[in-house]
């Protein structure tokens, strides 16, 4: 096989894995999920452009720049639709399988009316929101739904009323927080144990600490919360000296990625496929439990699931 076919199968094999992460990123009910795979393609080609600027504009032609120009125009409403349509099927996100949830939302996607009315009510919404005192809950931000997930630093100030509404040094968001931590283990290993904890019946921070402010039964609706709202909460001005901790140890271990040799850097291949990551790390999400999970468990599961796909892929090549 030439060098020429090779590259042209490799390109098609990138072009079906690309569009199967991004039905699969349907399934998970997840904003984060669907941007992701978009996101990381943006960020390797900035990436790449920089190092790389005059070869890249050897290789890019007019009519790419033009493809991708109406790609982007229809990405921006598609990708606005379906996070409603996820949205509308977030309730059912823990009781239903994961196939049911995909099913659901696709099914809410392709509903024209459904949409035309959920648009309306998210319509609504950001014109209340606009009116809205800073004491009001609201993550409505933009008008794109995905993009709130981003543009959302008004949630700090947010949050922070209604962490010192409820005071800080909460004891029950303190003991949450170990709760979320011990949730960390595989579920086969917490039933050895003898724990009993539902995964599926999960509540993120941002909805305890509303349940908290407003004196009402949680729901799960996975509202976001920063983190100095959430660490306050949690841990009183203590949070400040374990979060530089946590942060110190959390970029020590980002930097495990790259490798610098000879006035170079190397980057890994495990650190280029999840450099969305990065970017989505430090944002306004799950608060002050973030740091702690990614130390003890998520850094160090991509590290095996990378080698072993990694040692699979090499196997089939063979």
């Amino acid at each position: 096989m030439s060098k020429l076919k090779k590259i042209i199968v490799f390109n098609k094999g990138g072009v079906i894995y690309f569009i199967f992460i991004i039905l699969l990123s349907f399934a998970t009910n997840s904003r984060y999920a669907i941007l992701e795979p978009f996101g990381t393609f943006a960020l390797l080609f900035l990436l790449s452009y920089i190092q790389h600027p005059s070869r890249l504009r050897q290789n890019i032609n007019k009519k790419y720049i033009i493809l991708g120009i109406f790609i982007i125009i229809f990405l921006i409403p598609f990708v606005s639709d379906v996070s409603l349509a996820m949205l509308a099927n977030r309730g059912i996100r823990g009781k239903v399988s994961t196939s049911e949830l995909f099913s659901n939302t696709i099914n809410t996607y392709l509903d024209r009316d459904k949409m035309n009315l959920l648009r309306k009510i998210k319509d609504e919404k950001n014109l209340t929101t606009l009116k809205e005192q800073p004491k009001e809950w609201s993550e409505n931000y933009v008008s794109n739904f995905a993009l709130n997930r981003y543009c959302n630093m008004r949630v700090s100030d947010n949050t922070l009323y209604h962490a010192k509404k409820v005071g800080f040094a909460n004891e029950k968001m303190y003991s949450d927080f170990w709760n979320e931590i011990i949730a960390l283990l595989p579920s086969p290993i917490l039933n050895s144990l003898g724990i009993q904890y539902n995964k599926n019946e999960r509540y993120s921070r941002g909805d305890k600490l509303k349940a908290l402010s407003t004196n009402s039964p949680p729901f799960a609706s996975y509202l976001v919360t920063s983190h100095l709202a959430d660490g306050l909460l949690t841990f009183g001005f203590l949070y400040f000296p374990i979060e530089f901790f946590l942060f110190y140890l959390r970029f020590l271990f980002l930097d495990t990625f790259i490798i610098k040799h000879n006035k170079r850097v190397i980057y890994s291949i495990l650190g280029l496929t999840t450099i969305f990551s990065f970017l989505a790390m430090f944002r306004n999400a799950g608060g002050a439990c973030d740091s702690l999970p990614y130390l003890l468990r998520e850094y160090w599961q991509d590290i095996i699931l990378f080698l072993i796909g990694f040692s699979i892929l090499k196997k089939i090549i063979r």
